[in-house]
């Protein structure tokens, strides 16, 4: 990747404390797809180009994703709307066309949903308008695993580890 790139002797040098942990889990990893996330992080972190936001969190957050997780997201990373979408609390991603597209059962969907929600990389799509009150008290719908959209987390998360 660095060679691709064009980056040999023109890296970025990480702190080592980075540089372990990201080398320790992607030695520790099984899994060929993830292996090369951890590699993308390590060389976006590494580019001068990229100018990557590098935080150890990405490392924690990476560190708990699974092959699901991570398909969602390069799903996500390829939608025309990308860069559109960030920040944008009404544009949100459907259950049932998520589910179609990676050929998931209910139960793998909702296990990997809330994985990324526990994570806050992704979040319930809310209601802009207030659906009622309680008291003076505003109550927005909120539609739980079946309408999701990417957090700041999330979209800095997927500028981290992809190319």
């Amino acid at each position: 990747m660095k060679k691709s790139r064009n980056l040999d002797g023109k890296e970025t040098p990480l702190p080592p404390k980075f540089l372990i942990e990201i080398l320790d889990n992607a030695f520790q990893e099984d899994d060929e797809m993830i292996q090369e996330e951890w590699n993308s992080l390590l060389v976006n972190w590494q580019d001068p180009e990229k100018n990557c936001d590098k935080k150890y969190f990405y490392i924690e957050l990476l560190k708990n994703l699974g092959k699901n997780e991570i398909n969602l997201l390069k799903i996500i990373k390829n939608d025309p709307n990308f860069n559109m979408a960030i920040g944008n609390p009404d544009y949100y991603y459907d259950m049932e066309l998520v589910k179609q597209e990676m050929k998931l059962t209910q139960e793998e969907y909702e296990l990997m949903i809330l994985n990324l929600y526990r994570l806050k990389i992704c979040d319930s799509l809310k209601s802009s308008g207030n659906a009622i009150k309680l008291g003076d008290l505003p109550v927005l719908a909120d539609a739980g695993i079946t309408k999701f959209r990417l957090t700041i987390i999330g979209y800095n998360l997927i500028k981290n580890c992809e190319e």
